[in-house]
């Protein structure tokens, strides 16, 4: 009974839920049962999702949890409807966001969801993208159901960050100024980075350091001896740098975020703490071949990476303050699959492809495939070799709209990881390189060599397959050319994933979710009466008294300033030095080490 009026409903007022339901596979991890009150309930993987005794007390359980005036209500968690009951006489927004599509066909089958499709709005799998991108998140809340985070960590985890990080460019209108590097790899990022923000509802302001690289390459050509040219090069980087720091003390930004190789050097980054404002680093680059991180790492509040483990330990022992692993990303309107006219499949297709740079590793081990229809795209390939007679582009720079080109008329993209010291795989491969995620995003089928991070982004052999030796690389592409219809089913999952949870919106709700957390609710910097922006919030001597409870010569030191005033080592000397002038008393160990923190900082 309660099947039919569901399905009724469902195909007759919300379609899209209606074709998710049908194309959804069996139920086969969900096993409905009875609780002790007779209401449908039932367990997932083994694990039961609702009381087995009164499943119906849980509406007063969540309802109770939610104040009378919390408007824009979102629950992780459909379930069985049994904990939304109490929120549906409420003059309220409720959103429900469902991972599990089986979980969604079983509550289908068996509960009676008619008013709950009524009262919520129901988001299942995948369309999570899509909905958080249209939705308004001002005032929003967000509430898990049961063991839903447990089994859906990923999932979970997606929401909790958009809506932290959305809740605050809604409510709040943040300025971040994200400035890029003269040149390199991580520019694409710095780009895609900036847009997310401004698509997220942040005010961006971008410091275009790429509009100085003509003058820094303008410098190889001095006819001066070689560590001239580098230190002229250093001094070039620490003037665009303080251009940068100059642009952010007028811009007033709440955060300052830094790409990898933005040309901020140590008097750049001192300018730029006086701001008050959280600094963050995002360093998508190779921890081993770019060693530059451990100077940078404890100038900045938080550090992002695309690896962890052993660099997590590393970046500690060099003092970074908090530490994130941040993955790189696609961006869909760039990383997309597109329609071919028969000359540009002709021009751009082949069986097999690769696009990048010709490292050493990658030379040996394409060399061995010279028997199929390789085409090579990229620069720093030996055209007079076998293998760089391949070459289609002869070391030209392509533009990112030929990139999608290639992935999409290629019947295999292959895409090895760089190493410039191996002649083939790298077994401790950790970091994903971004070609991963915009290849899937395009929905085209790859081959890559296997990565330790890889299967926490993707499911291998599902979504994503790889290889681990150059063996292994030829029996895949036989297999793969053969099998058509397995390369679409990869290629077309592996596109949901890539845009559901790897995309720059995410990266980016991500990064300001943890800014958040580490900046304690303080973030972004109050306003002063005056409507001026303050500084940073982390001085202010209410949260230091709270900070440093333990200490009571410092609490007394700070009880006599005003709580809710910025606090600064200046301002407790004043009232020292009155009272060394007066000879009132001996100076406690606070005041002391005060006079000695100022000296310090001047």
């Amino acid at each position: 009974m309660n099947r039919e009026k569901n399905e009724r409903l469902i195909r007759e007022c919300y379609p899209r839920l209606w074709e998710i339901y049908e194309n959804s596979p069996p139920a086969a991890d969900v096993e409905p049962t009875e609780a002790k009150t007779s209401a449908p309930v039932f367990k997932y993987k083994n694990a039961a999702f609702h009381g087995i005794y009164r499943p119906e007390e849980e509406a007063a359980r969540l309802a109770a949890r939610v104040p009378p005036e919390a408007k824009n209500i979102w629950v992780f968690g459909l379930g069985y409807g049994h904990h939304l009951r109490g929120l549906l006489d409420r003059e309220a927004d409720v959103t429900v966001y469902e991972p599990s599509p089986e979980i969604f066909k079983s509550a289908v089958e068996v509960a009676d969801l008619t008013a709950i499709l009524d009262k919520c709005r129901i988001v299942v799998g995948d369309e999570i993208a899509a909905e958080i991108g249209r939705a308004s998140f001002k005032g929003a809340r967000l509430y898990p159901h049961g063991p839903y985070p447990r089994f859906f960590e990923a999932e979970w985890n997606l929401l909790s960050a958009a809506v932290s990080a959305r809740v605050l460019t809604a409510e709040k209108k943040i300025r971040v100024m994200v400035v890029g590097p003269i040149y390199g790899g991580s520019e694409p990022t710095f780009r895609h980075a900036a847009g997310a923000l401004v698509r997220m509802g942040a005010e961006v302001v971008v410091f275009e350091a790429s509009n100085f690289a003509s003058g820094y390459f303008e410098l190889d050509k001095m006819a001066v001896a070689e560590d001239d040219k580098n230190r002229l090069k250093e001094s070039y980087c620490a003037t665009v740098g303080e251009a940068a720091a100059a642009m952010a003390e007028h811009a007033k930004p709440d955060l300052v975020l830094a790409l990898a190789q933005a040309p901020l050097g140590l008097e750049a980054l001192e300018r730029l703490g006086r701001l008050g404002v959280p600094l963050a680093f995002w360093f998508v680059e190779d921890y081993r071949t770019m060693g530059y991180w451990g100077q940078a790492a404890p100038r900045y509040d938080y550090f992002f990476t695309i690896q962890r483990g052993l660099f997590f330990d590393k970046l500690r022992e060099a003092g970074a303050k908090r530490v994130a692993y941040l993955p790189q990303a696609a961006e869909p309107d760039v990383h997309r699959p597109v329609e071919l006219a028969p000359e540009e499949r002709e021009k751009y297709g082949s069986d097999l492809s690769f696009m990048g740079a010709g490292y050493r590793n990658r030379r040996v081990v394409f060399s061995r495939l010279l028997d199929y229809d390789l085409k090579i795209w990229g620069t720093e390939w030996d055209l007079n070799s076998e293998l760089g007679r391949r070459a289609a582009n002869k070391n030209e720079r392509l533009k990112p709209e030929e990139y999608v080109k290639i992935f999409s008329a290629s019947e295999i993209n292959l895409n090895l990881h760089s190493s410039p010291m191996l002649d083939g795989l790298d077994p401790e491969g950790d970091f994903v390189n971004p070609r991963v995620f915009e290849l899937a995003a395009c929905g085209a089928f790859s081959l890559v060599d296997n990565r330790r991070e890889l299967g926490e982004l993707f499911k291998i052999g599902e979504e994503v397959v790889t290889f681990s030796s150059p063996e292994e690389l030829r029996e895949k592409i036989d297999y793969y050319l053969a099998h058509p219809e397995a390369r679409r089913k990869v290629a077309d999952a592996a596109r949901r994933r890539a845009l559901t949870h790897h995309t720059f919106e995410r990266r980016m709700e991500a990064m300001l979710s943890f800014i958040i957390s580490g900046e304690g609710g303080a973030f972004p910097r109050p306003k002063s009466n005056d409507g001026k922006e303050r500084g940073n919030p982390r001085n202010f001597v209410r949260r230091m008294m709270e900070e440093g409870a333990d200490d009571r010569e410092l609490v007394e030191l700070l009880a006599q300033f005003d709580p809710d005033e910025e606090f600064s080592p200046a301002k407790a000397n004043a009232k020292t030095e009155e009272k060394v002038r007066s000879g009132s008393g001996k100076l406690t160990r606070a005041e002391s080490l005060m006079l000695i923190l100022e000296e310090y900082l001047r």
